[in-house]
């Protein structure tokens, strides 16, 4: 017997069983207008990303605040970070170093205020970096003058970043009085 013949099925042998179940759309899970990529959900695409909807209304549904969810297969952070929204605690897991550190941005509160400071602190400095020369084979060919002077500027400056950023993280730590 050929192997290809053991994988023919007639279908005659094949029996039809009406299924009790009737499929019913829910049109209220369907959120098609709103990309599943939004706002915090959009930091890295992720493969068969849970649509950030669907969990909010299931967590609505099926817990309570201060509920702790597990989510074993956490992928790129969509449950933990609703948990989060809804006031509940969140436990993940996943074996993709990426997911997890996708989940920790994700799930990382960041203070606006402190965010834009540093932010302005980093623009103050980068406005006060003098250019360095910087030099490539055909390096004139690639970039105007004035980009290569800013992107001397920002690779001094991340090298120095470090010390930066302790000096901000120290300046919230012990504020001026």
């Amino acid at each position: 017997m050929k192997q290809k013949e053991l994988f023919k099925i007639k279908d005659s042998k094949i029996k039809k069983e009406k299924s009790v179940f009737k499929r019913i759309r829910d049109e209220s899970f369907d959120f098609s207008e709103v990309p599943a990529s939004k706002g915090v959900y959009g930091i890295h695409p992720y493969p068969a990303m849970f649509h950030f909807l669907v969990v909010r209304r299931l967590l609505n549904l099926y817990s309570k605040e201060k509920d702790v969810i597990w989510d074993p297969f956490m992928g790129s952070g969509v449950v933990g970070v609703e948990c989060l929204i809804n006031g509940g605690n969140f436990i993940g897991y996943d074996i993709n170093p990426l997911a997890v550190l996708i989940t920790k941005v994700r799930i990382t509160p960041l203070n606006q205020k402190s965010l834009l400071k540093s932010f302005l602190k980093l623009e103050k400095e980068f406005k006060k970096t003098k250019p360095e020369k910087v030099n490539f084979f055909n390096i004139n060919y690639w970039f105007k003058k004035e980009v290569i002077d800013e992107l001397s500027k920002l690779k001094k400056l991340f090298t120095r970043l470090k010390t930066i950023i302790s000096e901000i993280s120290l300046s919230y730590l012990f504020p001026k009085q």
